[in-house]
Formats: C-alpha cells, sequence, structure tokens
C-alpha cells in the first residue's frame, strides 16, 4: 500500500517564479509511547511533543541525521537524505509500539537499494518512505514536450522515465530546518533542482514539510518554485503494514478512505458522473 498526492506544473503565460503546493495527511492511532531524547533535540513547555536528531553517516561531504518527531503517543523518523520516511511508530490494540512503515535500519541500506536496479531499470528497487521527484511515476518514452519544445530524460524503467531518473530527489541530501510549537512539530526539508537535472527545465526549489500533530496526524506539504515553466508531481513513496514491518501479508488487512464523495467506475471513454454519496460499499485498494 503507497500514499500518494501529485499535481502538475505547466504555465504558458509564464512570468516570474511559477509556485506550486499540495498536502497530503496521514492519520494513525495511538496510545502511549516514551522517548529517549538524542543528543540533538527542541521540546515545548508542558507538552510531549518533541523533535530530536541524530547523526546518521554522510553522503560525499554532506551530513545526513535522522529526525525523531514525536507527541508522547507515536514517533515518526525521517532523514534528511532522500526526504525519506525511515519508520512510523505507533501502539496496537495492546499498546505495544509497533513500526508500520517499510524501510531500512540504516543509511547504508537505503544507498544499496538506490544503486538497485530494477529489472527493467530504475534507479532504486523500492523507493521505500522516499520523497518524490522532480517528476513520480513514469514519463513514456523518457521525453515530454512542453511549450513547443521537446525535453529528452534519462531511461531507467524499461523505455521510459521512472520517478524523476538517474539522479532524482530520492538520492540527495535535503536541507533541514525544524520547528516545535504547542500544537505540532515539524520538520522541513528544502532541495534545489538545478536547471537540466536529469533534463529536466527550469531550476526548482522544493519544500517538504513534515508536521506531526497533537491529535496524531502526519502531515505532508508539499511546495516549489521555478523560473521557467517545467512539469512536476511529487508523492512520499511509503509502503505500510499496519500489524508491523515484516510480519506477514497485508491482504487480510481492512481500511477506510475518510470521505463521502467517491466516483462510480467509468467506462473507457465514458464521460465523468458526478461524485456522490454512498454507504455500505465494499472497494479494493489493488493497485
Amino acid at each position: 500500500m503507497r500514499s500518494a498526492s501529485s499535481a502538475h506544473g505547466r504555465s504558458p503565460r509564464y512570468r516570474g517564479s511559477a509556485v506550486l503546493a499540495l498536502t497530503g495527511i496521514m492519520a494513525l492511532g495511538a496510545s502511549a509511547l516514551a522517548t529517549a531524547s538524542p543528543p540533538s533535540s527542541a521540546h515545548t513547555a508542558n507538552t510531549r511533543l518533541s523533535l530530536t536528531s541524530r547523526a546518521w553517516g554522510r553522503v560525499g561531504n554532506r551530513p545526513v541525521r535522522l529526525y525523531t518527531l514525536s507527541n508522547g503517543r507515536m514517533r515518526v523518523n525521517i532523514t534528511n537524505f532522500g526526504g525519506v520516511i525511515q519508520s512510523i511508530y505507533v501502539p496496537d490494540r495492546s499498546g505495544r509500539m509497533t513500526d508500520v512503515t517499510l524501510g531500512f535500519r540504516n543509511l547504508a541500506g537505503y544507498r544499496a537499494n538506490d544503486a538497485t536496479h530494477q529489472p527493467t531499470g530504475g534507479s532504486g528497487s523500492t523507493y521505500f518512505g522516499a520523497t518524490v521527484g522532480r517528476y513520480a511515476n513514469r514519463i513514456a518514452h523518457g521525453r515530454f514536450k512542453l511549450n513547443g519544445v521537446t525535453y529528452h530524460l534519462p531511461i531507467n524503467n524499461g523505455p521510459n522515465t521512472l520517478h524523476g531518473g538517474t539522479n532524482a530527489w530520492n538520492k540527495q541530501v535535503w536541507t533541514a530546518s525544524r520547528l516545535v510549537s504547542k500544537s505540532a512539530a515539524t520538520l522541513i526539508l528544502v532541495y534545489t533542482s538545478p536547471n537540466g537535472q536529469d533534463g529536466f527545465p527550469g531550476k526548482v526549489v522544493a519544500t517538504v514539510t513534515f508536521t506531526l500533530t497533537t491529535d496524531n496526524a502526519l502531515r505532508i506539504h508539499y511546495a516549489a518554485t521555478t523560473d521557467k515553466p517545467t512539469v512536476i508531481n511529487l508523492t512520499n513513496h511509503s509502503y505500510f503494514n499496519l500489524a508491523g514491518q515484516a510480519s506477514g501479508s497485508v491482504l487480510h488487512q481492512r481500511l477506510m478512505i475518510n470521505a463521502d464523495p467517491i466516483r462510480r467506475p467509468m467506462p473507457p471513454r465514458s464521460r465523468p458522473e458526478r461524485s456522490s454519496r454512498w454507504a455500505a460499499h465494499r472497494w479494493t485498494f489493488a493497485t
């Protein structure tokens, strides 16, 4: 299972800076948790919200850190390498803390995975927890046309460009800052993608904001600015096993989308029907 949010940016009559922003929310139930404070930390008075960090290795000459956001009932580990959500710990029905996302124990695991090519190509075989950009999913034949110009991208997935190409954002070290308030612990990651990186036009400054709230919601907000027309499609590539990582199959687990409007399945080339409120219908999450 994977959570995803996406947006596309095109600006034929572009002036100045184009801006993109979108938000995704993951809400998980939690009961109780006690955490120790690593060497570097920020806490708020009279709350159990905290945001701590520790050294997690280096990529080239860039230091990598693992940040822990906690609200006293759940905790989330995020690294500035690739904007990766490394783990999300929540209590099960017995109060036992369980990591419900898939990931690796250390930085070496992510770097080795990034270097592992899929049978059909690809910069990584899983993209566990990664911030994916500049363009999530596939671009057919590694090329696209924008404002009359055809741009050619590196091929890394069969005949296509997957998840931004061979030097994509999941391989970069992002710049981190943090903020803890009375209601949330927030980690802000920023990455500047230069004009022409992996063939994409325009310099893009991307900001991904991870916020853990007191009501157990993990919010992910994406924003980006560009100095020329470009395409962009951002997502987080986390996989979930609600029984805990490495606990077995997820096929028996039941999920709910907390929303009323849904769209009826449509045959090819039919007109979309209006969203409607349905009750007591079973839906699958197969992808």
